[in-house]
This record gives C-alpha cells, sequence and structure tokens, in this order.
C-alpha cells in the first residue's frame, strides 16, 4: 500500500516527470542543431558559454530542491513511528542548511545585499539586480553599477525569481523541521505537506522556464540555419 508521503509525491510527480523529458529532448534538439554550426561568432560564443552556465546553475538548484522535497517525504512516512529526529536526518538537515546558505549568496542583490525582489538582468554585462534597488542607484549614478556602461536597459528573470521563490520554501519547511515538537505531529504533517506541495510547484516553474529557454534557442538557431540557406541558394543564382 503507498504511503502517505508517497501519495503526496504522487500528486506532482507525473506533471514534473513530463516536463523533465521535454527539457531532455530539447536539450537533444539544441545539440543537435549546434553540431551543424561550423562557425559563430566571438560574441556569440561568450553569451553561449554564459547561457550554458546559467542553465547548469539551474539545474543543480532543480536537482538540490528534489532531493530536500525526497528528505521531507521519508520524514513524514517515518513521524508516527520514529517520534525523535535520528542522527542521520540531523545530519542531513545540517547539509541541506549550508547548502541553502551557499545558495543565499548567489540569490543575493549585489545593491541591496537582499535575495533578489522582482530581479531584472541588465543587457550590458548580464548582471543580475532586484528591480527597485537597480532603479535607486541609477537615480544616483546613470551608470551600470558593475561595468559603467552608460545606458543600461533590462530584462525580467523568470528564473531567478523562481529560484528566490524555491529557496524561501525551502527555507521554512527546514524551519519547521527544526521546531517539531513530540506533542504536534499531526500539525507539523500538515505543514510539511503543504510544503512539499509548494516546493513541488515552485519546481515546475522552474522546469518550464529551462524549457522556454531551450524552445526559444532552439528556434533561433533554426532561424540562423534557413537564413544561412537562402544566402547559399542566393550566392549560388549569382
Amino acid at each position: 500500500m503507498p504511503t502517505r508521503g508517497q501519495l503526496a509525491w504522487d500528486q506532482v510527480e507525473t506533471r514534473i516527470g513530463a516536463l523533465v523529458e521535454r527539457l531532455e529532448r530539447l536539450e537533444e534538439q539544441v545539440k543537435d542543431q549546434s553540431a551543424h554550426r561550423v562557425e559563430e561568432r566571438p560574441r556569440q560564443d561568450r553569451d553561449s558559454r554564459a547561457d550554458e552556465q546559467e542553465i547548469d546553475t539551474l539545474r543543480l538548484q532543480l536537482v538540490q530542491s528534489r532531493e530536500t522535497v525526497n528528505l521531507l517525504l521519508n520524514r513524514l512516512d517515518q513521524a508516527p513511528q520514529q517520534p525523535q529526529t535520528s542522527d542521520a536526518l540531523k545530519t542531513h538537515q545540517e547539509i541541506s542548511r549550508r547548502s541553502l546558505a551557499q545558495r543565499e549568496n548567489f540569490l543575493t542583490c549585489p545593491i541591496s545585499l537582499d535575495l533578489f525582489d522582482d530581479p531584472v538582468t541588465t543587457n550590458c554585462c548580464g548582471k543580475t539586480f532586484s528591480s527597485a534597488a537597480l532603479l535607486e542607484a541609477l537615480a544616483r549614478n546613470p551608470a551600470c553599477p558593475i561595468c559603467r556602461a552608460d545606458r543600461v536597459s533590462v530584462v525580467p528573470n523568470r528564473d531567478i525569481a523562481a529560484l528566490v521563490e524555491l529557496h524561501k520554501s525551502e527555507s521554512a519547511v527546514l524551519g519547521v523541521t527544526e521546531t517539531e515538537t513530540m506533542g504536534d505531529h499531526s500539525n507539523n504533517e500538515d505543514r510539511m505537506k503543504r510544503g512539499i506541495l509548494v516546493m513541488s510547484s515552485q519546481m515546475t516553474i522552474l522546469l518550464q522556464g529551462l524549457l522556454l529557454y531551450f524552445y526559444m534557442v532552439l528556434q533561433l538557431q533554426v532561424l540562423d540555419n534557413n537564413s544561412e540557406q537562402i544566402d547559399e541558394l542566393h550566392v549560388a543564382r549569382v
């Protein structure tokens, strides 16, 4: 018979699994398209490497988040039979807290020194800031705080925004496990279930952002290939 933790996970596992499969298929298509490209401009190479690093970071955060959810599900299954937290769980919680602290550095605005709030990324140097903090800085000095470019334009960074929400959810759930008492298991169990569903929803948002990114990359490569074919045909006719 499925455990309660497994039933909670099954509510979102199918949706997340389908998104992961789509992500992997798009990654393969992007790799196949990239294999047919012989030359890239230097700027494109730099942008490509930066994009790959960002995607690797996002995927790492996703893996860590799923590990945390699995830990909480196991804890939920064992709660009635094992009221006290085991040494192994304490160790895992400590590792998770350290991981959260390291991730918080990645998700901290260099201006406000707080977690990103409505994060935006500059087009001049690709750095991310909290929107309000950047606007205040630009009001004092219109140059980019990092690269000192005269004109600063930004785009919303929804992937980072999703990571911040995921980070907050994980931090809150780990805080709940720290303060559990033996006489309040049913209440803690409900709170953990809610935390699991919130984190799963945030992982889905993150996966959807990754899927959108790879889809856009794939479409751009298809357009570039079509443009090259048209140019070759034009040259051949001339």
